[in-house]
């Protein structure tokens, strides 16, 4: 009875350990699965940081853009406001020239107008006309280089904003990786546990 009582232990026992033994099997199966698929997805990490470290560098010159697009608007905004303050210059000769074309009288003091006097006021005036259209034409010299100098700028803005954007998804990328790279360690470490009480089931097989 004892024997029987002995024997029906041992194949509890070793029905048992077998169970075991198939549990840590498939575990450290699934462990080897697992490491593996994390291994391919930290593999490119290296050029990851490289890129990240490369994006920081460029987006140092954002502030410094920004400052010139500032000082460019600025010097645009003075700019059309000569251009502004010229053409009302220009008006006021070319009216001033007509009026004095058809004056006969002085309105002050109604003494006839000769037209030594008219024709003296007429080329002041034309001299002033002259100078100041030279003077729009350089503004406006100017504002078109201007405005051509802030679009690249814009451009260079809008790039590197892209760049600050693909910054940011790469940084939370990484520290994905980071978090799956933190885990892979306790995997391995679980599958070196495993494996251990994988050889320790087995002998215990083998008495």
């Amino acid at each position: 009875l004892n024997l029987e009582v002995e024997r029906n232990n041992f194949l509890s026992k070793k029905a048992s350990t077998q169970e075991k033994l198939k549990q840590v099997q498939e575990l450290i199966s699934e462990l080897q699965k697992s490491i593996s698929e994390d291994n391919c997805k930290v593999l490119g990490r290296d050029e990851m940081y490289k890129l990240q470290l490369q994006l920081k560098a460029e987006l140092l010159n954002v502030d410094k853009l920004s400052e010139l697009k500032l000082s460019l608007e600025k010097e645009l905004e003075d700019i059309s406001e000569s251009i502004t303050k010229n053409k009302t210059l220009l008006a006021q000769s070319k009216n001033l020239q007509e009026k004095i074309c058809a004056l006969d009288n002085c309105p002050t003091c109604l003494q006839k107008v000769s037209e030594e006097h008219k024709r003296n006021i007429q080329s002041e005036e034309e001299m002033k006309i002259i100078k100041i259209r030279e003077e729009i034409n350089t503004l406006d010299f100017k504002k078109n280089r201007l405005q051509q100098q802030k679009k690249e700028l814009l451009k260079e803005i809008e790039l590197l904003n892209n760049k600050d954007k693909q910054l940011l998804k790469i940084s939370m990328e990484l520290q994905q990786l980071e978090n799956i790279s933190s885990l892979l360690e306790k995997k391995k470490e679980q599958l070196k546990l495993s494996a251990q009480d994988n050889n320790s089931l087995m002998n215990i097989l083998k008495d």
